[in-house]
């Protein structure tokens, strides 16, 4: 039955890369750009060799936040354990696209499994890090917004979406904030007098265990504030990535306007399509955002189109030969026979 789960999986993951290419084909079809050739020319072996650089860089920050946060319950977790387990998440969300479902559950499992931590600690550093990395969205979104002094409707509907994620991330910090102090309240919600098994038994521990390491990072203030810090330095060099296309371009553009721009297309990676890497859709999005912003069509096209066929081989073979030879594919397609 599991190979022909894997066998499935593939042959959907090849379906489905598929059709992505075709959406990217059909959307360059339709659009026709005379000048995207003679833009692409433009960018040069240091470009790439740079672009290629500072999405290593991208990856890694968002995986040293994740560390700040791993030893406010364990300070013996060292960096690089810490940084396998964010590249088999970040190669599992780009070959199985879940709304970084699948990115999220692989960390979970490393983190229990390889790192020997318990489930609650496990989840309470993923929810952190997802809170962290949701409050450093919002306030590129706002303070790119503040820089350009648009009025349009549009955008604004933008910034209400920041000041929704700033809402939202800020309730889901204080409930786990609070967890300690309502950890009865849950338990005896979730038992009701029943003993602790089963389901029940496992929810009862998770709570626990989790009340027990939120404790520890309320504890640890300054490695949240490290996390915060690696987070927002991971976006500023995710935004830098196109923001070099453009002038390798010769296309004069706004650090702001990048800025805006970035976050706002990558809420698309949120959305289950399970197209591997996003292709065709992430794109597309990309190409439309700019435009809306006023970047010109050809050189929309050309950017997003640069810097996707630099950052996904880039990530696919960064990230899987670290997962391959580490010997944690198994986390990925589900095999028995991982080294953990």
């Amino acid at each position: 039955m599991m190979r022909r789960l894997t066998k499935f999986s593939k042959e959907w993951l090849t379906l489905s890369s598929l059709i992505g290419i075709a959406i990217l084909l059909v959307y360059l079809w339709l659009m026709t750009p005379k000048e995207l050739l003679s833009l692409v020319s433009l960018l040069t072996p240091v470009h790439i060799i740079t672009t290629i650089a500072l999405e290593l860089l991208h990856i890694t920050l968002y995986g040293v936040g994740w560390w700040f946060l791993l030893r406010s319950i364990d300070r013996h977790v060292g960096l690089k354990e810490s940084l396998i387990g964010a590249y088999v998440s970040v190669f599992g969300d780009i070959m199985i696209p879940t709304g970084s479902i699948t990115g999220e559950s692989l960390r979970f499992i490393y983190a229990v499994r390889r790192l020997k931590f318990k489930h609650g600690s496990a989840l309470a550093t993923i929810v952190m890090h997802r809170v962290l990395n949701g409050i450093t969205f919002a306030f590129f979104v706002v303070t790119s917004y503040i820089m350009l002094m648009r009025r349009a409707s549009s955008l604004s509907e933008y910034v209400l979406l920041a000041m929704a994620t700033v809402l939202l991330s800020c309730a889901v910090a204080i409930f786990l904030l609070e967890m300690p102090r309502i950890k009865d309240k849950l338990l005896s919600t979730i038992l009701r007098g029943h003993e602790r098994r089963g389901i029940k038994g496992y929810l009862a521990r998770l709570v626990e265990e989790l009340a027990e390491a939120v404790e520890y990072l309320k504890g640890h203030t300054a490695n949240l504030f490290l996390s915060l810090i690696a987070l927002m330095t991971q976006w500023i060099v995710g935004i830098l990535i196109p923001y070099l296309i453009f002038h390798a371009l010769n296309y004069n553009v706004s650090f702001w306007l990048v800025s805006f721009a970035y976050p706002i297309y990558g809420l698309i990676v949120l959305v289950p399509v399970g197209i591997p890497a996003m292709i065709g859709v992430l794109d597309v999005t990309m190409m439309s955002i700019f435009m809306l912003l006023g970047v010109d069509k050809e050189v929309a096209i050309a950017v997003a189109l640069l810097t996707r066929a630099i950052t996904i081989p880039t990530d696919m073979l960064f990230t899987g030969s670290i997962t391959f030879t580490t010997g944690l594919r198994g986390l990925i397609w589900g095999r028995k026979h991982i080294r953990l």
